[in-house]
């Protein structure tokens, strides 16, 4: 056989090597590596996300999140979610909120307003729908959906709940169902009045089809919301000239309700006169007497958006603190930082400008002007004056 010259032999060698440093034999090892280092930070991203939504849900722990069901007459199933601060017991009762979302939408399409509530020392209630989300697939015979059946719940069976002080609300057909609860209630008042139930304080119909309100339970506060530019608007009101369908503060629909709480606000005359308007965000009448109307028209949103809009979710928590809670809980949560500091001008002035929400909600719920003081700025202390204005 013929030799193969010594440099061939050498080439092929230089080949050989060449081939080893370009394709190692570990390259495989490698290539498993990367892998694992891109997977440990999926799910090192993946556990920073469940971390941050259970602080947010939970309030850093101090908030109690419970999947529940409750059967109604005819067996159907209506699941909810249930908001508990751990401090709510039988001897220290909490204030509830029990709503409703709109068409098909689940209890979690109001979880961050629904903390929120939780965090300020409420309990919270929110269904899905019977036909929506985990309940029964049949509406049964609740013309709410369930909705009533679980105010029932809440007021009934649940020692650390303050059945003197439970709000309802509900976003489009959730603020229908707020209207059916309501009217429901002023029936039983008006038929029966001597064993009429007053089930709840406070009620809010956020962007509902508009009907007449006429029949609603009375000595309940009530308020109305709906965004400016929600497409509903142009359906459930009469429109006025040269506003906007949902510009709420010429409508005879919201001067009638506020009349029904505090009769002879507007006189007759002025019901269809746009020169007499509504002051969306003012409180008519009194949370303490029970005859409050409050209208408010944000204009953040449509209505498909205005379950997650900025606007309503300050709408559900401003008009929750004003009702729900003894406006006085709030001049000695704002104003007792201040005493301990010696910063007093006068209960009806000062509050802590640390929570700007707080401020305006003394100011709005208690309708006087205030002073938000920065404890903060030490010796250099700043003073921020407050005038009426929509949040």
């Amino acid at each position: 056989m013929r030799a193969i010259p010594s440099t061939i032999k050498a080439h092929r060698s230089y080949s050989q090597d060449r081939t080893i440093t370009i394709f190692p034999k570990n390259s495989g090892t490698m290539k498993k590596q990367k892998s694992l280092i891109a997977l440990l930070i999926c799910l090192a991203f993946c556990l920073i996300s469940m971390l941050g939504t259970w602080s947010m849900l939970t309030c850093n722990g101090t908030v109690e999140v419970n999947d529940l069901k409750i059967s109604t007459s005819n067996g159907d199933l209506v699941r909810f979610l249930e908001y508990r601060p751990k401090t709510a017991t039988a001897d220290n009762t909490v204030p509830a909120i029990v709503y409703s979302p709109g068409n098909d939408s689940t209890a979690e399409s109001v979880r961050l307003c629904s903390s929120e509530l939780a965090r300020r020392g409420y309990a919270v209630y929110v269904l899905d729908l019977l036909s929506a989300g985990h309940s029964s697939e049949g509406v049964g015979n609740s013309p709410t959906f369930g909705f009533e059946e679980l105010i029932d719940y809440v007021y009934s069976n649940l020692d650390y709940v303050d059945n003197a002080h439970i709000g309802i609300a509900g976003y489009s057909k959730g603020g229908g169902n707020v209207i059916r609860v309501m009217t429901t209630l002023g029936d039983q008042q008006r038929e029966d009045p001597d064993n009429y139930v007053r089930k709840v304080d406070a009620a809010l119909i956020l962007a509902p089809p508009f009907q007449p309100l006429d029949a609603l339970a009375t000595g309940i506060n009530l308020g109305f919301g709906a965004g400016l530019y929600d497409p509903y608007s142009r359906i459930g009101f009469k429109p006025v000239e040269g506003y906007w369908p949902g510009d709420l503060s010429v409508k005879r629909e919201m001067k009638e309700t506020i009349n029904l709480g505090v009769p002879g606000t507007f006189a007759e005359d002025e019901l269809d006169d746009p020169n007499v308007k509504v002051e969306i965000g003012h409180v008519y009448g009194s949370f303490a007497e029970n005859n409050a109307r409050v209208v408010y028209n944000p204009a953040d949103s449509t209505h498909g958006s205005g379950m997650i809009s900025r606007g309503f979710m300050l709408i559900g928590i401003r008009y929750s603190v004003c009702d729900l809670y003894d406006i006085a809980q709030f001049f000695v949560y704002a104003v007792s930082p201040l005493l301990k500091h010696g910063y007093y001008k006068g209960i009806n002035y000062i509050c802590n400008a640390n929570d700007r929400l707080s401020c305006s909600l003394i100011k709005d719920c208690a309708g006087i002007p205030v002073y938000a003081v920065d404890l903060n700025a030490g010796p250099k202390l700043n003073v921020y004056y407050l005038p009426h204005q929509q949040l």
